[in-house]
């Protein structure tokens, strides 16, 4: 999958699980998601994502692995310090809500 994560991924509000990883997905993570209350694992890492991890979001209960791989992501003070351009590889699970299932295909 390539592009822009969706902001309707964020309407799937009893969405439990979201794997984003191991794609193209630039731009930030939609402040959208951070409002998935019931979301337990999360992870968009080895993409090509930018922008900062807000503390006391949402993001911030997930492992730095979940976010690693991408370059741009920075974590915002008081965030997880381990949050950053730490371009880990490898990790990842195969439990992926894809684009189709949010209305995009890629």
């Amino acid at each position: 999958m390539r592009g822009e994560v969706p902001q309707a991924v964020g309407n799937l509000t009893n969405l439990e699980v979201l794997d984003l990883s191991n794609n193209r997905l630039t731009g930030e993570i939609p402040r959208a998601l951070e409002s998935l209350h019931f979301l337990s694992y999360f992870n968009v890492s080895n993409n090509d994502l930018d922008g900062h991890v807000r503390a006391g979001g949402q993001f911030c209960t997930f492992p730095s692995s979940s976010f690693a791989g991408n370059p741009g992501i920075e974590a915002a003070a008081g965030a997880d310090p381990a949050l950053g351009a730490t371009r880990e590889r490898g990790w990842h699970r195969n439990r992926a809500v894809g684009m189709d299932a949010i209305g995009r295909s890629g």
